[in-house]
């Protein structure tokens, strides 16, 4: 089966709520397979699937938001979504293959993704 004809099906199942769908066609729409490479489509597939728990799809939402990839920049927004999986019940993830975040790397993400301390003069209330 050619590549673009799996994305295509892979497509299919994702529009009808599969979210492990949804994160390959995200993952798909991220690295260009089956379809042409599109940054603000992965995004929004990454979210679809993120927001049914898919863990996977939360680290590379937290990954896109924190680099800028596909939607404007925000650290607050890509600390949230860390957050989320680092939370998780399943955080063995869809690919437990090597790169999988065990639950000590997301705590060390998260720890460098917080605010640095304001540096705004305290007043003396």
């Amino acid at each position: 089966m050619s590549p673009e004809h799996e994305f295509q099906r892979t497509l299919a199942h994702a529009e009808g709520g599969d979210a492990v769908a949804m994160y390959y066609v995200a993952e798909a729409y991220a690295d260009g397979i089956g379809v042409g490479s599109d940054a603000r489509l992965a995004v929004r597939w990454y979210t679809k699937a993120a927001q049914r728990g898919i863990v996977d799809a939360m680290l590379d939402l937290a990954s896109c938001y924190l680099s800028g990839k596909g939607v404007p920049a925000d650290r607050e927004i890509g600390r949230r979504w860390l957050a989320k999986a680092y939370a998780s019940d399943h955080l063995i993830t869809i690919s437990s293959q090597p790169g999988a975040q065990s639950r000590h790397q997301l705590l060390a993400m998260l720890q460098q993704t917080e605010k640095p301390p304001s540096r705004e003069p305290v007043s003396a209330d």
